[in-house]
């Protein structure tokens, strides 16, 4: 809502990530999780791919490099999102990706937090969420999201008289879940590897081309950026054998 996302300093001047994609070979560049991601971003060549894929861990050479698939993803809902984008601010590429967020990663959020809270009969609320801060927010000019090295102008310049120094310049950090200490260290994931490997979800359609073998076998190595390849299939196949199998079975017995 008000920008403060690191990516977003990537559009701040999209034409300095021609330059990036220059040094991509640097070992030194490559290393490091948030720099390597930049290189791989920065091999975008056309503001819709910018912003399409700014929230994104996978691009699409991704998808073709480590799935085998060459088709790419249709992303309708999400064009259609990157065109009111356009309507609403023209040739502004950090505007349009704070919109596109706005109506999809955040949906996406807050999809979960209602799930999680009420599935533990908690009533939570968003007060950043609030309609009339929303509205207001939209109609501002860019320098009220991204002046400053921080991020948040807008809320640090609102607190500054009502909160300490030591929380308004603290370190962003965010909420994320060591999916890959989970899978490597835990033994009810690595039992449940096995099955993964043999999933009928890599006999349909999309998926078909998909190593599975080879991904498990690169993750298991130590290589941890298979990571956001594995865990959205590895949750994929976690929800048909739980439901879409067991579902089938309860249908087979009531016919």
């Amino acid at each position: 809502m008000m920008g403060g996302y690191v990516r977003y300093k990537a559009l701040k001047h999209p034409s300095l990530l021609n330059s990036i994609a220059t040094i991509g070979n640097i070992d030194m560049f490559a290393k490091k999780p948030r720099y390597e991601k930049l290189i791989r971003y920065s091999q975008f060549k056309n503001d819709e791919d910018l912003i399409l894929f700014n929230s994104c861990n996978i691009f699409k050479n991704d998808i073709k490099k480590n799935f085998g698939i060459n088709s790419p993803p249709k992303n309708e809902y999400r064009k259609e999102i990157y065109e009111d984008a356009k309507i609403l601010y023209p040739n502004n590429l950090k505007r349009q990706a704070l919109y596109f967020d706005q109506h999809t990663y955040l949906c996406s959020l807050l999809d979960r937090n209602d799930r999680c809270t009420m599935g533990a009969s908690i009533e939570c609320r968003e007060p950043f969420l609030d309609p009339r801060l929303i509205a207001g927010l939209g109609s501002l000019d860019d320098e009220w999201f991204f002046t400053g090295k921080k991020g948040k102008f807008i809320l640090k310049t609102a607190m500054e008289n009502r909160l300490p120094s030591e929380i308004l310049n603290f370190r962003k950090v965010g909420l994320s879940v060591p999916w890959g200490d989970y899978i490597i260290k835990s033994p009810a994931f690595k039992d449940e590897m096995e099955s993964f490997a043999r999933s009928s979800m890599f006999q349909m359609p999309y998926f078909e081309n998909i190593k599975v073998d080879k991904l498990i076998d690169n993750l298991q190595k130590g290589d941890r950026k298979m990571i956001p390849y594995i865990m959205p299939l590895f949750m994929m196949h976690i929800w048909i054998k739980n439901y879409t199998e067991n579902f089938s079975t309860v249908l087979n017995l009531v016919s």
